[in-house]
């Protein structure tokens, strides 16, 4: 028997879609959470070392003249070194860094919290020896008897307390 012929193909009409039924929402953007993270380490880590090393050299110059650190100057020192101060464009750039890399997601925990702990501990403790580099450098301490640095000390101690544990976390 010979083949059957082929049915003959009706054209058929599209489907409509269904406009209603499902609008289309904007394609989210594809997230690589690898690059995200790397990033945020990448300003964490630079950050930490931008601050980390002269705030040790600072404490290190600052601890040799005086006596007693925790006591700190008591007028009688006969060398005063006074302080280093820290880069106030590296304590700007790390402080708008690190809050940056914060506002990213995925979020990194702990290490977004420890990040944004430390810079806020090493700005404010940063400003302190700024201050304090100011008051020693042009010798003020000679005017009002380190009245200002027996201040000055006292609110850097509290500074290096906060900044401290999280410098080691």
């Amino acid at each position: 028997q010979p083949a059957a012929p082929a049915p003959e193909a009706k054209p058929t009409e599209a489907p409509v879609a269904k406009a209603e039924a499902k609008p289309e929402t904007p394609a989210q953007p594809v997230v690589d959470e690898q690059a995200v993270f790397d990033e945020k380490m990448d300003v964490y880590i630079k950050c930490y070392n931008k601050l980390q090393i002269p705030v040790q050299r600072n404490l290190a110059r600052y601890a040799d003249w005086l006596k007693d650190f925790k006591q700190g100057p008591t007028g009688e020192e006969r060398t005063v070194y006074g302080i280093y101060g820290i880069s106030e464009s590296n304590l700007a750039e790390c402080e708008k860094g690190v809050k940056s890399a914060v506002a990213l997601t995925p979020a990194l925990q702990p290490i977004d919290g420890v990040a944004v702990s430390y810079i806020d501990a090493a700005v404010a403790l940063g400003n302190t020896i700024n201050e304090m580099d100011k008051y020693y450098t042009q010798e003020n301490y000679k005017d009002d008897a380190f009245a200002k640095g027996k201040t000055l000390h006292q609110t850097f101690l509290k500074n290096l307390e906060a900044f401290e544990p999280v410098a080691e976390s």
